[in-house]
């Protein structure tokens, strides 16, 4: 087994290394993606030498005393479900704060405020319903508001992605509404 950089304490510096510069060669891949198309050599290579390094940072975690990621707790169900719904929440959430203005804005040409006081309500949803859902996870747990959160959040992504002119602000509110409601549950 391997032993760890302060005498039994601390960070392995290089493991930490390792997963720097796995994850900023997949990240700097993906970033390049649209400059050197998906089937590039480029691409290809950096993508697969970002995942090897991946590869080769579980590996080495994986026979170590004392690992930088402890990869056993993903073998807990409910941790990895929640994870992965959190995953795909937070997803859409960068897509709702940073895409959804810029569409509002430069293809359905509605000015900042509008576009700032949809996202305003939303987050104000989020801060008002916090407390109270805080208070009911408390109570019930987190399984049912967990599937509650995803089906609002599901619902509220379907009607941003079938966002038409004709129905756009019953759409956006409802949406608005519903991801406000999940977000607490969600964050908690």
């Amino acid at each position: 087994k391997e032993s760890r950089v302060m005498s039994g304490k601390g960070i392995c510096y290089s493991d930490l290394i390792l997963l720097s510069i796995a994850l900023s060669v997949l990240i700097f891949s993906l970033n390049k993606l649209g400059d050197w198309g998906f089937c590039s050599v480029a691409f290809i290579s950096m993508l697969v030498g970002g995942l090897l390094l991946l590869m080769f940072f579980y590996l080495k975690e994986k026979q170590s005393v004392q690992p930088l990621v402890n990869f056993k707790i993903f073998s807990i169900r409910n941790y990895l479900v929640v994870n992965i719904a959190r995953f795909i929440y937070m997803y859409g959430w960068i897509s709702i704060l940073f895409c959804l203005p810029l569409f509002l804005q430069n293809v359905e040409g509605k000015d900042a405020m509008f576009t700032g006081l949809l996202l305003f309500c939303m987050t104000a949803l989020f801060g008002l319903l916090s407390p109270i859902v805080g208070l009911w996870l408390d109570k019930v747990g987190y399984k049912t508001p967990l599937l509650i959160s995803v089906l609002l959040s599901g619902v509220s992504f379907i009607l941003f992605a079938n966002l038409h002119t004709d129905f756009l602000l019953l759409s956006l509110v409802v949406g608005f509404v519903l991801f406000g409601i999940s977000s607490p549950i969600m964050g908690s």
